[in-house]
């Protein structure tokens, strides 16, 4: 398991992971009345096995990490995304 500055690295070097929640929030913010989150989830623990559990409003995910827990959130602004990663 890694620390929570291994995954703060991870999310902030790997644009294959910054993309793939972008997307994922984009197209929950267009389907969340008929998709489950659960779908989400799947996805993204092939990029991130650390993930722990899923917040939807806004659209995000919980990480554990070997010395606590952190919160990722994509923020949709407008025409600006953003992704916000904050120690819970």
């Amino acid at each position: 398991m890694r620390t929570k500055d291994q995954i703060v690295g991870f999310v902030r070097d790997t644009t294959k992971f910054q993309e793939l929640m972008i997307n994922l929030a984009e197209r929950w913010e267009e389907e969340k009345e008929y998709e489950d989150i659960g779908e989400y989830m799947e996805a993204i623990e092939k990029e991130l096995p650390e993930v722990s559990g899923a917040t939807t409003d806004p659209f995000g995910v919980f990480v554990k990490c070997a010395d606590g827990l952190l919160k990722i959130n994509v923020y949709c602004i407008g025409d600006r995304v953003s992704l916000m990663v904050k120690e819970i």
